[in-house]
Parts: C-alpha cells; sequence; structure tokens
C-alpha cells in the first residue's frame, strides 16, 4: 500500500473519531482541553465549524487514544506540559508509531470496492453524484470526457482516481445521451 502524502491528508472531525475510536463528543473535549486541536478550525456560522485534522494531528490523535487521554510531555529543559503536580509518579510508555501510521495511510486509502462506483453523500457537494471513495464529482469527469480529454489526462488531474473510475464515467455519460 503506497504511504498517504501527510502534507495533502486532512480528516474531518467525525472521521478522525472513528479512525481514533473515540466519540465526536470526547474529539471536542480533548479539544477543548488543548490536547489534540485540530489543524484547520472554521466557524462559517453558529452551528457550522469545519474543523480538518492534519496527518501529524491524525497521529497525535491515535497517541492520545492509546494513552487513554492523560498525556505529559516532559521538554528538554525539564518542564512538564499536561499539569503535572510536584511528586506525582510518571509511568513511561514507549508508542510505536509505525503501526499509527500505517492506520492513517490505511484509513485514507479507497477501497476495492469503491472504485468504479459512484454514489451520493449527504453533504458532500450537494448530493451530486461523485465518486465513491473520494470527493470528485461525476459532472467533472465527465466534463473532461466531452472536451476529449483521453483517460491518462484525466488520472493526472485526479490522482486519486482509477480506470475503472473513468470508464464508469464514460458509460455513464454515454447512457445519459
Amino acid at each position: 500500500m503506497a504511504s498517504v502524502a501527510e502534507d495533502l491528508l486532512a480528516f474531518p472531525d467525525i472521521r478522525a473519531a472513528r479512525l481514533a475510536g473515540v466519540s465526536v463528543r470526547r474529539l471536542r473535549y480533548w479539544e477543548e482541553s488543548g490536547l489534540v486541536v485540530p489543524s484547520i478550525k472554521r466557524n462559517f456560522s453558529p452551528r457550522n465549524t469545519v474543523r480538518l485534522y492534519s496527518y501529524q494531528d491524525l497521529l497525535a490523535l491515535l497517541v492520545v487514544a492509546t494513552l487513554g487521554g492523560e498525556v505529559y510531555f516532559q521538554h528538554p529543559d525539564g518542564s512538564w506540559e499536561g499539569d503535572l503536580r510536584p511528586d506525582q509518579i510518571i509511568l513511561v510508555k514507549t508508542i510505536l508509531l509505525e503501526p499509527l501510521r500505517l492506520r492513517i495511510d490505511a484509513a485514507a486509502q479507497r477501497t476495492t470496492d469503491d472504485i468504479g462506483r459512484v454514489t451520493k453523500r449527504r453533504g458532500v457537494h450537494a448530493s451530486a453524484p461523485i465518486f465513491a471513495g473520494t470527493r470528485i464529482r461525476l459532472s467533472t469527469v465527465q466534463d473532461y470526457l466531452r472536451q476529449g480529454y483521453g483517460t491518462q489526462d484525466i488520472l493526472g488531474a485526479f490522482p486519486d482516481l482509477e480506470p475503472a473510475d473513468i470508464d464508469e464515467a464514460g458509460r455513464l455519460l454515454a447512457a445519459a445521451g
């Protein structure tokens, strides 16, 4: 499995919570306490806040979920972060990050069942048809096909797609007449 480009990955809060195996409510608590904060948080209205967790945020989230939320950090200067009280005993636990990275990579990949399938998802592009496992509109790829672009050109523009996706877009375009 190919590794995910870390600088291009972002999960919305619901998907991040699912990856970590915690509730969105727990995720919000960790955000409010400053334990794991999303890299992107935009308020569009009082009831519409978008939170996106970067690759590094997801890695931190998985570490916190593994430890149960009780995490303290000791800085090189000897100071502590995380409200460590004087004379509090600390048990050191080493966490292997590679298995956590592999979980993130696996969660970011499309499943083989998604390839060549078109679906609609509530809240994604106003429920317009998209390719399963992506946020790429079917109509966008069909526009490319109408303009005479070939499969390789389209795959160059949309690297998350597979040739089967382009074939399905062409089939649906031909069926629509």
